[in-house]
């Protein structure tokens, strides 16, 4: 047991350090995600050239959200970026009185979640900007199908 954990931790830190070298990316996310307007804290996390981890926290009215995406990225000019993925997402809504009479529970999903987003890289200040579109389906408490738009600016270290 004590050999797994130890094997755990080598294969995170040789990730962290590949992504560090490779320059960690943090900033905002504006948008949504099953119809809900969220405001995100946007991370990535280079895995080398072409690979990258992307996470976001997001918070918005009655919904707590997190996603975790992997995608590819590909140059498609100057200082632009194409990058699609796929990864999971947890959604936590609030439950609220909608009326005298009528409460909305509260509830929990875990979905399956793509992106497909395209950015672009201000070499002048390590800023990068972008627009992506992330479709969602909801796996647990028949939430179904949601997507959402959303803009982001993240600073590079």
């Amino acid at each position: 047991m004590k050999k797994l954990i130890l094997l755990a931790a080598l294969a995170v830190s040789a990730l962290i350090t590949n992504a560090q070298s490779e320059g960690p990316e943090l900033g905002v996310r504006f948008g949504g995600g099953f119809g809900a307007n969220l405001n995100a804290i946007d991370g990535v996390l280079a895995l080398g050239d072409v690979n990258r981890i992307h996470a976001d926290l997001a918070f918005g009215n009655r919904i707590i959200a997190l996603d975790g995406l992997y995608e590819w990225q590909f140059d498609i000019g100057e200082n632009f970026i194409v990058y699609p993925g796929v990864g999971g997402g947890f959604y936590h809504w609030s439950g609220y009185d909608a009326g005298p009479f009528v409460r909305v529970p509260s509830y929990t999903s875990i979905a399956v979640v793509g992106v497909i987003g395209i950015e672009y890289v201000i070499e002048a200040v390590p800023i990068s900007v972008g627009l992506d579109f992330r479709p969602s389906i909801g796996l647990t408490n028949s939430v179904g199908y949601g997507s959402g738009w959303g803009l982001m600016a993240r600073y590079r270290f």
